[in-house]
């Protein structure tokens, strides 16, 4: 196995995590010699993480309560930098990731030059490459193709993005408003306002799960959520776009393609379509009055 002689810490946020897939993850990074540090948000369900702590460098933090994922990652955050973290690896608790991927991921953030760098990604279930969408100053947005000479700036999520300390330093932290959803968006577009590049890896290849299903329809690909995430989706677009930091043709893009996206599911594919509607219309009214934060739909 590669070892580094870095500090390098990895966030991985938990809720109500697949052990073995956690298990996999937290195995692979010991072996890097990458210390571990595990926010469980969990609320109701507590995971045994006897066996996970018998690997070397794991560290739990416990919340016992659901305080989205920003809250925990910069709980994570604070704790690596507390302990002299070089640089961040942010991870979602079932990212699927292979030794040649974090060798990829741990030389590049070690050269000095680099402040962040990011694998590209493709759906677990439908092996579908994500695209991953770039911008310029102006907002103006094209797909990213050239991952060796890009003068844009790439937005990307935040599983698999590796961090040099000193960016959160720049940038900030983790915008806690949004609960989840445009979290990693946000704090791209704060890299941008601070001209901090994002390095895309193109041969370091990651799966991760995109919603309850991805969707299909005319070389379009609409993913499909439960009427939670649609309101958190909704609500924080319009959060997201009243920031100075965020171009307007970004923000046209961002209202224009959930209005789109929503409207198409809500007529073709969604059940329960009374829980999708208090949603979509507590996502709008919230957007525009700024409520952030946790907030539960009860649908029960």
């Amino acid at each position: 196995m590669t070892s580094n002689k870095f500090n390098f810490f990895s966030i991985v946020v938990l809720y109500n995590p697949e052990y073995y897939k956690l298990f996999n993850l937290c195995q692979i990074l010991s072996s890097f010699d990458i210390n571990v540090v595990l926010v469980d948000n969990s609320d109701l369900i507590k995971t045994d993480f006897t066996i996970i702590k018998e690997l070397t460098r794991i560290q739990v933090i416990e919340l016992y309560d659901n305080f989205g994922i920003a809250k925990a990652q910069n709980i994570g955050i604070n704790y690596a930098l507390e302990n002299n973290a070089e640089a961040i690896l942010f991870f979602d608790q079932d990212s699927q990731i292979d030794s040649t991927i974090l060798n990829d991921l741990v030389f590049c953030i070690s050269n000095p030059g680099v402040k962040i760098c990011a694998p590209v990604f493709s759906d677990a279930d439908s092996g579908v490459l994500l695209p991953i969408t770039t911008v310029n100053k102006s907002g103006f947005i094209y797909k990213f193709s050239d991952f060796y000479n890009n003068s844009g700036y790439p937005i990307v999520i935040s599983s698999g993005l590796f961090v040099k300390v000193e960016v959160f330093k720049t940038v900030g932290f983790m915008n806690e408003d949004y609960f989840i959803d445009y979290v990693d968006t946000d704090f791209c577009f704060r890299c941008l306002a601070h001209n901090v590049k994002i390095v895309i890896l193109g041969d370091a290849l990651m799966k991760h799960s995109i919603g309850n299903a991805l969707i299909k329809i005319l070389g379009f690909h609409f993913s499909k959520h439960n009427p939670q995430r649609v309101y958190y989706q909704i609500r924080n677009c319009f959060i997201f776009c009243k920031k100075d930091y965020v171009p307007f043709l970004f923000k046209l893009r961002e209202v224009v393609s959930i209005t789109f996206h929503q409207f198409f599911l809500f007529l073709f594919f969604y059940d329960k379509r009374n829980h999708y509607l208090k949603a979509i219309f507590l996502g709008l009214i919230h957007g525009f009055s700024g409520r952030i934060g946790k907030f539960s739909l009860n649908l029960d």
